[in-house]
């Protein structure tokens, strides 16, 4: 017998565009959209509360790290929204874009963090110290860990390939120098 024709030779099925990952897309598009509205609804809101004189140093001075972490979190959701929006276009962009969505994420939590340390909770000096660990640091450090989890994630080959896989597009063809 003799060898086959390099025409003939069987290739392993692609992954293709399964209803799934169509779907992910579809529920990214709409909860980034909905959650860049509700951040930018929410900063300002919280701006209007600032800004009245009616309420108390310790209320405006409290509500500091949440407008300061929703400002930051909104370009996040618009990464999100751009993932979703590039996974239906076929796009290679989609692996960055989480990514950044991610990252942006881990900063602004350390944003948060950082702000919340120099401004009190509203509160007795009693109990500061202990509402302070249980209501910002510790949420804030559990959303950190996920996010460098899924940030490393992200930036390994094999997810990107079957990122780029779902998508519908070829994997970049770069030399094996590159690739390893």
């Amino acid at each position: 017998m003799t060898e086959p024709a390099p025409a003939l030779v069987y290739h392993q099925p692609t992954l293709g565009r399964r209803p799934l990952f169509v779907a992910i897309a579809i529920l990214a598009i709409v909860f980034g959209l909905l959650a860049a509205i509700i951040s930018v609804a929410s900063v300002i809101s919280y701006l209007n509360i600032l800004a009245q004189r009616g309420n108390t140093a310790t209320l405006r001075y409290s509500l500091v790290p949440a407008v300061v972490q929703q400002i930051f979190l909104t370009p996040a959701y618009v990464c999100l929204l751009l993932a979703g929006i590039a996974f239906l276009l076929k796009s290679r962009w989609v692996p960055p874009l989480l990514c950044m969505f991610v990252a942006i994420s881990f900063i602004s939590t350390l944003i948060g963090i950082a702000v919340s340390s120099f401004i009190p909770m509203p509160g007795g000096t009693q109990i500061m110290g202990i509402s302070v660990i249980g209501a910002r640091f510790l949420p804030a450090m559990a959303r950190g860990m996920f996010d460098v989890m899924v940030l490393i994630l992200l930036l390994n080959r094999t997810v990107r390939r079957v990122i780029y896989q779902a998508t519908g597009i070829e994997e970049p063809l770069l030399p094996d120098v590159f690739t390893r």
